[in-house]
């Protein structure tokens, strides 16, 4: 996994996005996340999280998920995603 020891956000130095997807957010060490909301410089800033935090105390859920007057969350579940068949989700 790339991302979840303190000194990985060095990975991301240098490039520049418009738009991030980071699958399992909170598997991430904080500094990473940091450090990829600082490569959004070109375009429309666009990044992705998806994730299932751990607790409520969780660094994602309350700098990202409760801080409404930055961030927009979205909530789905399994069942809203019309490309997986019912015979996946019973599995």
């Amino acid at each position: 996994m790339v991302g979840d020891k303190a000194s990985d956000f060095e990975r991301f130095r240098g490039s520049n996005s418009a738009i991030i997807y980071v699958n399992e957010a909170t598997t991430l060490h904080k500094e990473t996340l940091i450090e990829c909301l600082k490569r959004l410089r070109v375009g429309k800033q666009t990044i992705i999280f998806d994730t299932n935090p751990d607790h409520r105390e969780h660094y994602f859920k309350t700098d990202y998920i409760d801080n409404t007057d930055t961030y927009a969350t979205y909530n789905f579940t399994t069942y809203d995603n019309a490309l997986i068949s019912e015979g996946f989700i019973k599995t």
